[in-house]
């Protein structure tokens, strides 16, 4: 059913990773220019490499995961699984994020880089695909139990 808490974790996944879309996770400051950083690759600057498509298609991927475990409540142990595979997609934006960090301070020598709060959102999402997990995990058990009864 799609009224269970669960459901609402998932969808501030969904909604915290949209966001990450449209605001920038970076400030890139050289000695003579200003870049804001994000993940928007139809609007992407030309000074930044193409290292931001493995982020842009994490990020998509975890939405689109986080849509279809919405959608898969008749199938608990599916969607536990999901889960942990968001949780591994969101830690492998992080390294990413901060992969980027490295590819563009070894590229030049007088640089300023600064993070903004969105950066850390897919650590915010791991904590709320456990939490979703956690609730469809006491699901399944009480499912579980309700079936031993008969």
């Amino acid at each position: 059913m799609l009224q269970r808490i669960q459901t609402l974790f998932l969808i501030l996944i969904v909604i915290l990773s949209t966001l990450l879309l449209f605001v920038p996770f970076q400030h890139i400051t050289t000695s003579d220019t200003f870049y804001n950083v994000d993940l928007k690759i139809w609007a992407m600057n030309s000074n930044i490499h193409s290292t931001i498509y493995l982020p842009f298609s994490l990020n998509i991927l975890i939405i689109l995961l986080s849509l279809f475990t919405i959608f898969k409540y008749k199938n608990r142990p599916l969607q536990m699984i999901l889960c942990r595979v968001i949780a591994f997609f969101s830690g492998t934006l992080i390294a990413c994020f901060f992969s980027f960090t490295y590819i563009q301070l070894t590229e030049a020598k007088d640089i300023v880089i600064n993070y903004s709060y969105v950066a850390f959102l897919p650590g915010l999402n791991i904590l709320l695909v456990y939490i979703a997990k956690k609730f469809i995990k006491d699901d399944e058990e009480l499912v579980k139990s309700a079936d031993r009864i008969r």
